[in-house]
């Protein structure tokens, strides 16, 4: 929030973020982690983006975590980058 809030302060166009995910999401491997955790935090981080961007939730290493993407699409819908 602190990030989206500042940016619009300082009229900074944003078109996506992305966070720290300390949820499991590394690169080149499945996810570890609590997927309903992953899924609710990126509800919040996508409800922010709406509301204070407008601009993507980029998640990094989401194409190679195959088994949460179903999670963070619905979370995220249409505000999301995955790399």
């Amino acid at each position: 929030l602190f990030v989206a809030l500042e940016a619009r302060r300082r009229a900074l166009p944003l078109t996506a973020l992305a966070l720290r995910w300390d949820a499991g999401i590394e690169p080149a491997a499945e996810f570890a982690g609590d997927a309903a955790a992953l899924e609710e935090r990126m509800r919040v981080h996508a409800a922010i983006a709406r509301l204070h961007g407008p601009y993507k939730v980029s998640v990094h290493h989401g194409g190679e975590t195959f088994a949460v993407l179903p999670a963070i699409a619905r979370a995220c819908g249409e505000p999301l980058h995955v790399k």
